[in-house]
């Protein structure tokens, strides 16, 4: 009998550190579930980095047309930024959905409720992409027509990149973290969407772009940043989703860019 019970001791043991760990991180993010976070993190970083695969090639492309990098040192770059993105594209899907029920954020958000929604969403996307191009694309087209290609691949991975890749990083990594620093949402909202929006400045650095108090500039900023507002918005009340809905709404205006500034072409 004591030989059993020892040998009932030793195995409740050899499983216990990852029980342990497991009620651990169960306790520190308040209920979150470690098997399913894991496995939707892997999910959508892996989704993420497929999406994201053409612009980075288009990009490194750019750069060795204008003689930046040379060929090999583009595939070297293609490689290691595959890498950088997907880990931290997982960091930030495991900070999100980790943390989403602590700091009593929708994380992903529920389907019934994107069904629910998907017309206001819709409609914000295609308003929101209608003042982008009439505000800013009609003139930056003239400034770097590059940066809107007109190729049907690009043309659907660009809203795609834009959904997966961007959000992750933006919502469920920074600004989860921002909510459970600001300890309130729309400081955390605002405090992301400035930082998204002078982040994507490094674009126009990139493009060789001055960058100075000019209507491209000030209208890009102001743009970028309500859009990033309406997206923290619909990710703090409403899930990750909602912004992926939104933001691929919000993509169609390169389709627009396609077909009326590069007549198509």
């Amino acid at each position: 009998m004591t030989r059993m019970n020892a040998s009932t001791d030793r195995k409740r043991g050899a499983g216990g550190g990852s029980s342990i760990l497991s009620r651990a991180l169960e306790r520190m993010t308040r209920g979150a579930n470690p098997k399913r976070v894991i496995r939707e993190a892997s999910v959508l970083s892996i989704f993420a980095v497929v999406s994201a695969i053409p612009y980075i090639r288009y990009l490194l492309n750019m750069a060795v047309g204008r003689g930046v990098l040379g060929t090999e040192t583009a595939s070297i770059v293609f490689i290691t930024d595959l890498f950088l993105l997907g880990v931290l594209l997982f960091l930030c899907a495991l900070v999100g959905l980790s943390f989403a029920p602590r700091y009593r954020l929708p994380g992903l958000g529920l389907t019934k409720q994107v069904v629910y929604d998907l017309p206001l969403v819709v409609f914000g996307g295609l308003a929101l992409a209608a003042l982008t191009f009439f505000f800013f694309d009609r003139y930056f087209y003239v400034v770097s027509p590059v940066s809107y290609p007109t190729s049907e691949l690009m043309l659907i991975f660009l809203p795609l990149k834009g959904a997966l890749t961007d959000e992750v990083i933006l919502r469920l990594g920074m600004l989860t973290l921002a909510v459970g620093v600001l300890k309130q949402r729309d400081a955390a909202v605002m405090l992301v969407a400035a930082l998204a929006a002078m982040m994507s400045l490094r674009y126009f650095q990139f493009l060789g772009i001055q960058l100075g108090f000019n209507y491209v500039i000030v209208a890009h900023l102001v743009i970028s940043f309500v859009g990033n507002l309406a997206l923290g918005y619909l990710y703090v009340h409403r899930g990750l989703m909602h912004a992926m809905i939104f933001k691929v709404i919000y993509g169609c205006r390169y389709l627009a860019a396609a077909v009326f500034l590069a007549g198509g072409s």
